[in-house]
């Protein structure tokens, strides 16, 4: 009897193992696909080195051929751009132009990686923008679109770990509410990567003041202008001050504030029929360089308004040369040279802010236009105890960026 009960136990302990698909080497846990039955084929690794569109239709623009080739858009198209740059060497283009029967809108990208396993077409890469119809338009890198009439996109690895990736889109003018009067862009990148660009960190790539929830440049048939007209003819905005009108704008001729122990900044401001026109000039001991942030960098601030309603100005060195500035800043100009005798570094900027890009209501007449302005260039690594490397220009003992110490006005700065 004892033996008949050892055997059945036995026989137990053996049916869940068969259970799990025992009696191979593995049970449970193998990771072999199953013998291949019935004509079933099991498909390779999707291979992501090349990457176009398959489904965007393309027979409707009637000005550009869209195809993801970008080589019909003129220098002039390519020239009146958004160009971002971002960490890593990498950068994105935005290229916008109204014709007769639509809207043409390219992105041009230099980046690391598709982002192409989300079921959400919006959390994958892909380029949105909108106009100022209140319409959210994208296409996705899942093939999928929204408020586009035709597209095309091409993604292909590029040496080492970089691809170039190139979206195509036109927008139908039938489809566009307001397309008969002027129209305005808003644009961002959805990239796969977390990283710094220059105005700003994170997967979601745009300008400081400009995005597909922020529709702020003009779409012309030059191509992407900044709001407002050129500044007046007889003024050359060079970043020297000491040209021009600016000996002549009274009030209070410039203010200026110390920096960092031994270095100091000041700045001058006057109302003019067309806009506001600012000028800085900075002395410093380091220049920052820091090319994937622009705060890290050598930059000027500006607030124009009240202390309750103002409007936001950039403008901030890139690679040490060249000045970017936000969307709302028409032309600005830096320059930053080393003087060997006074062991420091002098930084000039001109600015003119044309009054579309004010608080509304701004004009040449008004009295109430406050100003608050600040300047940061040194390194974190210089900074003395107790200095401020990010400082706000100073009138009186009072910080003008408490937006009620200084106004600008036709007649230069008042207090």
């Amino acid at each position: 009897m004892k033996k008949l009960l050892v055997f059945l136990l036995a026989i137990c302990c053996l049916l869940p193992v068969a259970a799990c698909g025992g009696g191979g080497g593995d049970g449970g846990n193998t990771t072999d696909p199953p013998a291949q039955t019935g004509g079933v084929e099991w498909p390779d690794e999707t291979d992501y080195s090349y990457v176009k569109s398959e489904k965007g239709t393309t027979n409707h623009a009637q000005n550009k051929t869209i195809d993801g080739n970008l080589s019909d858009w003129t220098e002039e198209e390519k020239a009146n751009c958004i160009d971002l740059p971002v960490e890593d060497g990498h950068n994105m283009k935005v290229y916008a132009v109204k014709k007769d029967d639509g809207i043409y809108v390219a992105y041009d990208v230099e980046h690391l990686a598709l982002m192409k396993s989300s079921r959400d077409p919006l959390i994958n890469t892909n380029a949105s923008f909108s106009f100022n119809d209140g319409v959210k338009r994208y296409v996705s890198i899942d093939d999928v679109s929204s408020g586009v009439t035709d597209y095309v996109f091409v993604s292909e690895k590029k040496e080492g770990e970089n691809r170039h990736t190139v979206f195509e889109m036109f927008v139908a003018k039938e489809e566009i509410a307001n397309f008969d009067g002027t129209v305005y862009g808003g644009f961002t990148w959805k990239d796969l990567e977390v990283k710094d660009y220059y105005w700003g960190f994170g997967g979601y790539w745009s300008l400081y003041d400009n995005s597909d929830d922020d529709a702020s440049l003009l779409i012309t048939d030059k191509g992407l202008l900044r709001p407002g007209n050129a500044h007046a003819e007889n003024i050359v905005i060079d970043g020297d001050p000491s040209e021009d009108f600016w000996s002549d704008i009274g009030g209070i001729q410039s203010v200026e504030t110390s920096y960092n122990y031994d270095g100091s900044f000041d700045m001058r401001a006057v109302l003019k029929e067309d806009g506001v026109y600012i000028a800085f000039t900075a002395e410093h001991n380091e220049n920052a360089d820091y090319p994937r942030y622009w705060c890290y960098n050598t930059n000027f601030e500006i607030k124009l308004g009240k202390a309750n309603s103002y409007s936001h100005h950039i403008v901030s060195m890139y690679d040490q040369t060249i000045a970017l500035s936000t969307v709302s800043i028409k032309e600005a100009e830096m320059i930053t040279v080393y003087d060997e005798e006074a062991d420091k570094y002098i930084t000039l900027a001109e600015i003119f802010i044309p009054y579309e890009s004010c608080v509304s209501g701004a004009s040449m007449d008004s009295d109430d236009l406050f100003i608050g302005a600040s300047f940061r260039a040194d390194a974190a690594s210089s900074q003395a105890v107790g200095a401020m490397i990010w400082t706000p220009l100073s009138y009186n003992g009072q910080s003008t960026w408490e937006m009620n110490v200084l106004r600008v006005t036709k007649d230069g700065l008042q207090a």
